[in-house]
């Protein structure tokens, strides 16, 4: 069995930046980003710091580093090299008796890396037998235009053969990024060398990487990565709808909330409208929902609104979604949905109104909410229809919904999921279930242990699950209220182990009926 081990090194004498590496970056050690990417990346089975200083050495540790012996005082100074700092601790480690195969040196200031670059870069090392590997970034400006100046100022082309080059057709030129090296401890040990003849690397964007050599640099990666941040939250945002069934009316199995006031429905919609949710799902059917959402529309920036019309609404569908527009609030519908497939397949003619309230910007999208894999096969033909909304959780998963899912990515509809917490059942107590719902007791106690021995709530498991496959392009959820929606948020922006995804994947639900609460005998 292979062995690897990450290390990090990290004096405690900076000039430029005193205390740089434990210099707080966004609130917390800059350290600290370094070790939580190794650590999560499950590629190491030693994540150690080298390091000369304790206070240093103490906060490597509460980040979860190992810290097996100090550096010496010889490799501590500010002439000593990475090579030498890494020599000394794979020598130390030898004398142990403990050899490890594949190595990263990762350097402490280093918050852009991420668990992905690391197993890319690790990838390679091992897939093409290289020596070393690391990340390495364009100039943001071509090097062969650059400029020489003397001490009178006066500027000359380093290179004058380039002088008439345009910039677009000149080679492109790289840098190393300075966050890691992945390397071999035999070969590097025997040549002392971390670029060699023979060293791949990994091109990043610019925004994916940043050297901090000074405080102006500092400055810049905070900025930088407080945007990538922020984008990397919006993005994940905009795949989320909230559903508003809970705003006017109870809902769901483990619903044991009062009925929210208008205020607190209102307080709901701005929380989620300031953590960057702008969709939402309703349906005439939620009480109150569609008439609480039109009074917070007309008071501040809208949101994307997606609704939904029955049976009852196709005789007079024009006159009903006018009147929808005026009730939410808005000035067209996002989706506008077929909410029961069985009305669809005995009224079918309705489609031809749909398409031409699309076609006059009515509304943007026709879609449909199917409950069945044999609803998915109906609807697969019907090119009018471009959006379909389809169970989806932990429990009704891949081995239920993956393949048809796959299908309907392919006739090229989009797949929005609802029901991720199956109206709150995969939080229940397996043991105390109601009677109709006891089969299920198994394949919840199976949850409950995937959870606790992966030490990732239920809530963020669901999450990252749907979030993770490739065919889910929207994610419907809801909540019984705002602290509720608040922690739902946070579980949301938290990764989850792609291990813990092939464990629910491994759940294989017999009793697929109970997975439809329209069969629940409430």
């Amino acid at each position: 069995m292979t062995k690897s081990i990450a290390i990090i090194p990290a004096r405690g004498g900076s000039k430029r930046i005193p205390k740089k590496n434990i210099k707080l970056f966004h609130g917390k050690p800059i350290i600290s980003y370094t070790i939580e990417a190794a650590l999560n990346s499950k590629l190491f089975d030693v994540v150690m710091v080298s390091t000369d200083d304790s206070e240093i050495a103490e906060i490597a540790k509460n980040a979860g580093a190992e810290i097996p012996f100090m550096r010496s005082s010889e490799n501590s100074s500010d002439f000593a090299s990475t090579g030498q700092v890494l020599e000394e601790v794979l020598k130390i480690y030898l004398s142990l008796k403990i050899k490890f195969d594949f190595a990263c040196c990762i350097y402490p200031t280093a918050p852009f890396v991420t668990k992905d670059i690391l197993l890319k870069g690790f990838n390679l090392l091992h897939s093409l037998n290289y020596k070393s590997v690391f990340p390495v970034t364009q100039y943001s400006y071509p090097i062969q235009r650059s400029l020489r100046i003397d001490e009178n100022d006066k500027v000359s082309m380093v290179w004058n053969e380039f002088i008439d080059s345009r910039s677009q057709d000149l080679e492109k030129r790289y840098h190393d990024a300075g966050l890691f090296y992945w390397f071999t401890p035999d070969e590097f040990l025997k040549n002392k060398e971390l670029f060699t003849e023979n060293s791949g690397c990994i091109i990043l964007k610019e925004t994916e990487c940043h050297d901090i050599d000074n405080l102006e640099d500092w400055y810049l990666a905070e900025l930088k990565f407080k945007l990538i941040n922020s984008e990397t939250i919006l993005k994940k945002a905009s795949k989320l709808i909230l559903g508003t069934a809970q705003i006017g009316m109870h809902y769901g199995v483990n619903n044991s909330s009062e009925l929210l006031t208008v205020e607190q429905s209102l307080e709901i919609l701005n929380c989620a409208k300031e953590n960057g949710i702008i969709e939402l799902d309703t349906a005439n059917a939620y009480g109150e929902s569609e008439r609480i959402i039109g009074m917070y529309n007309r008071c501040a920036s809208p949101f994307i609104v997606n609704t939904k019309v029955v049976k009852t609404n196709f005789v007079h569908l024009r006159t009903h979604v006018q009147k929808l527009l005026i009730k939410l609030g808005v000035k067209k519908i996002n989706t506008l949905y077929i909410h029961k497939i069985n009305e669809f397949i005995d009224n079918s003619h309705v489609l031809s109104e749909l398409v031409n309230l699309k076609n006059e910007g009515i509304i943007d999208n026709i879609g449909v909410a199917v409950y069945t894999n044999n609803d998915i096969d109906f609807v697969m033909d019907f090119n009018e229809i471009n959006i379909v909304q389809v169970p989806f959780n932990l429990l009704d998963n891949e081995n239920v919904r993956g393949e048809k899912l796959r299908q309907l990515k392919i006739s090229k509809k989009e797949v929005h999921v609802r029901s991720i917490f199956l109206q709150g059942l995969i939080f229940a107590n397996p043991n105390n279930l109601p009677e109709y719902l006891s089969i299920l007791k198994p394949y919840l106690i199976q949850l409950n242990k995937i959870s606790s021995s992966t030490n990732y709530s239920i809530a963020n498991i669901a999450f990252q699950y749907a979030l993770s496959k490739p065919y889910i392009d929207k994610i419907l959820f809801g909540i019984d209220n705002i602290n509720q929606l608040k922690s739902n948020i946070n579980e949301i922006h938290k990764e989850v182990s792609p291990e813990v995804f092939r464990l629910i994947d491994h759940i294989n639900v017999k009793e697929i009926e109970l997975l439809n609460p329209g069969n629940w005998q409430i």
